[in-house]
């Protein structure tokens, strides 16, 4: 009745609904949208909280790989292993008189 108080013109009731039904029909349609925006920026916020935790993870993983590879580290475990440098080496040559396999000698 606003309107027809504002405009002073009748206004039908089927010029009404064809106004009103669709825009409850987009109103209804942005309430869902909008709701199913927040749930995918839930989910997003999970997926992204898990990727931050894997990368950590990663990055533990990958410093004890360098710290285990380190060279001191392998040549304590080998020397705890019982090997040894040797003191010197003595390169046999092949029958031929060409170096086609070095073979390592202990010294006596």
């Amino acid at each position: 009745m606003l309107v027809r108080e504002i405009t002073g013109k009748k206004i039908s009731k089927k010029k009404m609904f064809f106004w009103v039904l669709p825009l409850a029909i987009s109103l209804s349609f942005q309430l869902y949208v909008s709701n199913m925006t927040a749930g995918q920026g839930e989910e997003l916020a999970r997926i992204e909280t898990q990727i931050q935790l894997v990368s950590r993870q990663n990055q533990i993983l990958e410093e004890k790989i360098t710290e285990r590879s380190s060279l001191s580290i392998i040549e304590g475990r080998a020397q705890s292993l019982g090997l040894a440098k040797p003191e010197s080496i003595i390169y046999a040559e092949t029958a031929k008189g060409t170096a086609q396999a070095n073979v390592i000698l202990e010294s006596q």
